[in-house]
C-alpha cells in the first residue's frame, strides 16, 4: 500500500474511524412487511437542464422506489424527461390509481415544476403528492407555500415515505414538512442511517431503462461528504456523514445489470476515494468477479484522495474517465471556499493521472469569494497546459442555506434574486455573473466566464469529432450567429451520438 502523509491522514481520520466503527442505528430495514399495501407513482418532472436530454434513470428516485417496493407496496414511475406529455401522465395516473404520488426536484429551475405540481393538484385533488430531493431539503417550507403540495420530505426519502404509507402520526415522521390546522410544521430532521448497504438495489427497473441517452447504469456506492466547501448545497439533502457501501454490495448490484447485458456504469458519488483503502477493496473485487466493465467518476473526486496505485487499480478494473474537483489554482481562494486542498496535491495528481493513462478532467469555478481575473487566470492556464481531456468552467451558484449564500446576502452582494438566478441564470454557459464583488467586478468575471466557455467547447469538440474535425467544428461555434443557427441540429447530433455509443455498448 502506498505511504500516506500525515496531512493526509490527519484530514480524514475522523471519517475512517466512523468507516471502521460506525453507528449502529435501526437501519432502513428496520420496518417490518406491510400488511396494508399502497400504490405509489414516482413521477421525475421534465428538466434536463443543459445536458440536452435524459442520460440515465435518477437514482434518489429509484432508491427509494426500491424500498418502498421491499415493503410491500406497489411502485411505477414516470420518467417525464422521456415520456413528455402531460396527456400520458394523466392517463398513467387513472389507470395506476396511485394512493400518493412522489416527485423528486432539483433546486435550479424549480419554478416550471411547481407550474407542474399545480396542474397534478387542479387534475387530481384528492391524490396526495409528496415533494423530496434536493429542491425539498433546499426549500422544505417554501414548496407548501409555493405549491400546496401535501407534503415535503428532507434529506434521505426512504423510511420517511414508508412511514407515510403506514399511516403513522405525522409528528413522529422525521424530516416531514407538512400543513397542520393552516401552520406549517417541521419535523426534527432524520439522523443519517449508515447501513447503506442493507438497502434493496435502486428500482431502475420501473424507468425506461434501454431508453436514456446513455447504457450507464448510475451506482451509488456511498452518501455523503464531510468536508465544508462553502458553496456546496448537497450538505442538506445528503450530509456530511459519509456512509459507504460494502464492495461486496456494490459489486452484487453491478452483476444485476450486467448479467442484463450492461457493461458501462456510472459511479455518482459525491466522494467515491475518500477512503483509498476502501476504494482499493472495490476496484480488486470488480477485477476479481471477471466482469469486463466499463465505468466513470464525472462527479468528480478529490485530488488529494488519489495515489498512482489506486489510479492503477481503478484502470484495470474499467475506470475509463474521472475529473478531479479543483475549482481553484489560488490557495487564498482554496481556503476561502474551505475546499481543505492544497494547489501542489493538485498538480501531484496531475502528474499521477497522466502516468497511469486513464483520460480526466477537471472541474473549475469561476469568480468564489477571494478570487479576481488574476487568479482566474492562473486555473485558466493550468487547464489550458493540463492535458485534460474536458474541462468544466462553472459560474457559481449561490444556493440558499450554503456559506456562500449567507455571506453574499450579508455583504448585498448578489445581483438577482434567488428565483430569477436558479431558474433564468443557472446554465452552466451562463454568461452572466450572479454576484460581483470589488475585486472581480461584472464585466472582468462576464470575460472569465467567456474564455472558460470557450476553452470547454474546445476540448469537448476534440473529444468527440477529432483534432481537425474538432478544430473546425469549435471554430463554427465561436461564430455567434451561426451558434444560434446549429444549436438545436448540434444538440441533435450530440444524442444520435451517444445513442449510437449506447448501441455499441450494449451489443458488446
Amino acid at each position: 500500500m502506498a505511504k500516506r502523509t500525515k496531512e493526509s491522514m490527519a484530514t480524514t481520520s475522523n471519517v475512517v474511524s466512523s468507516i471502521k466503527k460506525p453507528r449502529k442505528p435501526k437501519g432502513f430495514l428496520c420496518i417490518t412487511k406491510t400488511q396494508n399495501p399502497k400504490k405509489v407513482l414516482f413521477v421525475v418532472p421534465d428538466i434536463v437542464g443543459d445536458k440536452g436530454g435524459a442520460t440515465a434513470p435518477l437514482p434518489g428516485v429509484a432508491y427509494v422506489a426500491g424500498y418502498v417496493r421491499h415493503i410491500g407496496h406497489e411502485v411505477a414511475a414516470v420518467d417525464m424527461r422521456i415520456d413528455r406529455g402531460m396527456k400520458n401522465l394523466f392517463t398513467k395516473i387513472r389507470e395506476f390509481k396511485p394512493d400518493m404520488i412522489g416527485l423528486s426536484f432539483m433546486a435550479m429551475e424549480f419554478k416550471p415544476v411547481y407550474l407542474f405540481i399545480a396542474e397534478l393538484k387542479k387534475e387530481f385533488p384528492n391524490i396526495k403528492i409528496v415533494a423530496g430531493g434536493a429542491g425539498g431539503s433546499t426549500f422544505e417550507d417554501q414548496v407548501i407555500k409555493d405549491t400546496g403540495v401535501d407534503y415535503v420530505i428532507t434529506r434521505e426519502g426512504e423510511r420517511a415515505l414508508v412511514e407515510l404509507l403506514e399511516g403513522w402520526p405525522l409528528e413522529d415522521v422525521q424530516g416531514l414538512v407538512y400543513l397542520k390546522d393552516g401552520q406549517i410544521q417541521k419535523n426534527v430532521l432524520r439522523q443519517f442511517d449508515f447501513d447503506v448497504s442493507s438497502l434493496p438495489f435502486p428500482a431502475y427497473d420501473i424507468f425506461p431503462i434501454r431508453e436514456y441517452i446513455d447504457a450507464k447504469i448510475p451506482i451509488v456506492t456511498s452518501r455523503g461528504c464531510p468536508y465544508q466547501c462553502t458553496f456546496c448545497a448537497m450538505k442538506k439533502s445528503m450530509g456530511v456523514a459519509w456512509r459507504p457501501r460494502t464492495p461486496e454490495n456494490i459489486v452484487a448490484e453491478i452483476r444485476h445489470w450486467y448479467t442484463q447485458g450492461f457493461r458501462q456504469f456510472h459511479f455518482v458519488d459525491d466522494n467515491f476515494t475518500l477512503d483509498m483503502d476502501r476504494a482499493e477493496v472495490l476496484c480488486d473485487a470488480i477485477i476479481n468477479s471477471g466482469m469486463k466493465i466499463k465505468w466513470d467518476l464525472r462527479n468528480g473526486i478529490r485530488a488529494d484522495r488519489v495515489n498512482e496505485r489506486l489510479l492503477q487499480k481503478m484502470k484495470d478494473a474499467g475506470c475509463f474517465y474521472f475529473a478531479f474537483g479543483i475549482e481553484s489554482m489560488d490557495q487564498q481562494v482554496l481556503d476561502k471556499m474551505k475546499k481543505n486542498l492544497k494547489v501542489e496535491k493538485v498538480y501531484e495528481a496531475v502528474k499521477m493521472a497522466e502516468k497511469v493513462g486513464i483520460p480526466f478532467g477537471g472541474f473549475f469555478i469561476i469568480g468564489l469569494l477571494e478570487d479576481t481575473f488574476e487568479k482566474f487566470m492562473k486555473s485558466y492556464e493550468f487547464a489550458k497546459a493540463t492535458p485534460f481531456e474536458e474541462v468544466r468552467f462553472y459560474n457559481p451558484i449561490p444556493f440558499p442555506g450554503t456559506e456562500l449564500y449567507v455571506e453574499l446576502v450579508e455583504r448585498n452582494l448578489l445581483r438577482f434574486s434567488v428565483d430569477h438566478y436558479l431558474n433564468d441564470s443557472s446554465k452552466t454557459f451562463s454568461e452572466e455573473p450572479i454576484f460581483a464583488t470589488p475585486e472581480f467586478t461584472v464585466e472582468e468575471r462576464k470575460k472569465a466566464l467567456k474564455m472558460g466557455q470557450k476553452l470547454m467547447m474546445y476540448k469537448i469538440m476534440v473529444k468527440e469529432f477529432g483534432k481537425i474535425p474538432g478544430t473546425i467544428a469549435y471554430e463554427a461555434w465561436q461564430i455567434k450567429p451561426l451558434r444560434t443557427v446549429i444549436h438545436k441540429p448540434g444538440a441533435f447530433i450530440w444524442r444520435q451520438l451517444r445513442r449510437a455509443k449506447k448501441r455499441q455498448v450494449l451489443a458488446t
